[in-house]
């Protein structure tokens, strides 16, 4: 993989964040959880704020619905998020829409950061910090350790206990070559790769995906209780600025 070598790429390469935003709150009783409140501003803005803060980062896309692209367009203007450069129609799943941000991100971008929208509460650090550590090694991911005590169940009854050593979870931003990310997907849509977040894509080629340390408070908001709990959150930390 020639044009993977990090000699061939620029002192400070450019990154973008795709932020995926076309999902469709199924798990929200009704609610558009990128536009409910936190903190006094929408879900999706608290999110643009971290990533607008975060020195390492130098444009956004903004993929999502095509009813909610005008939306999106006017609350960037609203609460000025200036590394916004596209905000474009997503695909009819989340590796179509990561798809449709690496073709619209900008073409001097080596580096693209996917992070889910619904993760507001992740901080400027914790971006550059995996942006940092992706610069070295091509693909980094946020994660944390597995605390809890992990049970495999069938038919409601558990079947064994899990080791919980070694197992992390995976949060994002997810931060990858451009270059090699297109290659992954491409190849994960033509092998039918089953992929739950970026880095599966990457994994099922043979890459070696580097973790870097997240924080329990980088939640995403899924159901009412996690936005329960990330405004309480919100309101103890004073933010995420």
């Amino acid at each position: 993989m020639r044009f993977f070598n990090r000699a061939e790429k620029a002192l400070s390469p450019q990154v973008t964040v795709i932020l995926p935003a076309a999902g469709s709150s199924t798990r929200m009783k009704g609610v558009d959880k990128m536009l409910e409140d936190l903190g006094g501003a929408p879900v999706v803005i608290r999110t643009l704020q971290a990533c607008e803060s975060a020195g390492s980062v130098d444009h956004i896309v903004i993929v999502t619905r095509q009813e909610k692209i005008k939306i999106f367009r006017e609350l960037c203007q609203k609460y000025s998020i200036k590394k916004v450069t596209a905000i474009v129609e997503g695909g009819n799943s989340r590796a179509e829409s990561v798809q449709c941000g690496l073709r619209a991100m900008p073409k001097n971008s080596e580096f693209v950061a996917v992070h889910d929208a619904a993760r507001p509460l992740v901080t400027a650090e914790l971006i550059d910090n995996v942006v940092g550590v992706a610069k070295q090694t091509n693909a980094a991911i946020l994660a944390i350790p597995v605390s809890d005590t992990l049970k495999r169940v069938v038919d409601g009854n558990i079947t064994r206990t899990v080791k919980r050593t070694g197992i992390w979870r995976a949060q994002t931003p997810q931060v990858f070559d451009a270059d090699l990310l297109r290659c992954a997907l491409e190849n994960a849509r033509k092998n039918g790769v089953e992929m739950t977040d970026d880095a599966s894509a990457l994994e099922a080629m043979g890459v070696k995906v580097s973790i870097v340390d997240g924080s329990p408070i980088n939640l995403k908001i899924t159901t009412t209780d996690d936005l329960t709990l990330a405004r309480i959150i919100y309101q103890q930390i004073g933010g995420n600025q």
